[in-house]
């Protein structure tokens, strides 16, 4: 009979913590990933526009600096692709390997967008903003708010 106590804390202990985690059903964090076409255009933003261009037509302010970089219109293909996701991840010539930052799905994600923007099957979009959060930026120049201090002297 000892063990019924302990066993009867035990089951409530499961219990509750189920209950607790069930009831965190108001999240606000999102539960879904960006679209794919986002997810790659973001990403050519931050890591390939500078040398091969904004439609992947080796025209980025990089490319002049590197000696030229080839055009990725029609080069891009069902049957080049998965080639392309190892040349990106292990680098290949002058360019860098990304392996350490973008993984092999999102490199596939990349080369697609680029592939579709480059051939004229779609057109970028504007990248979304991010949202205001509200929090004022902290005086890292080293400005004074004008305003403020006119205010202060009233």
């Amino acid at each position: 009979m000892r063990w019924l106590p302990a066993g009867f804390a035990l089951a409530l202990g499961v219990t509750a913590a189920g209950y607790a985690l069930a009831a965190d059903t108001t999240s606000t964090v999102p539960t879904k990933r960006p679209p794919d076409q986002e997810v790659g255009q973001a990403l050519w933003v931050q890591s390939c526009a500078a040398c091969h261009g904004t439609k992947g037509l080796g025209d980025g302010p990089l490319a002049a600096a590197l000696g030229g970089v080839k055009t990725l219109k029609g080069a891009i293909t069902a049957d080049t692709l998965d080639g392309l996701v190892g040349v990106v991840r292990n680098g290949k010539d002058k360019m860098p390997a990304f392996s350490e930052t973008i993984d092999a799905g999102d490199t596939r994600r990349v080369l697609e967008w680029i592939r579709d923007i480059s051939d004229g099957k779609i057109q970028p979009k504007a990248p979304k903003a991010a949202p205001a959060s509200g929090i004022k930026k902290p005086d890292v120049e080293g400005k004074k708010d004008v305003e403020a201090e006119a205010a202060d002297e009233e």
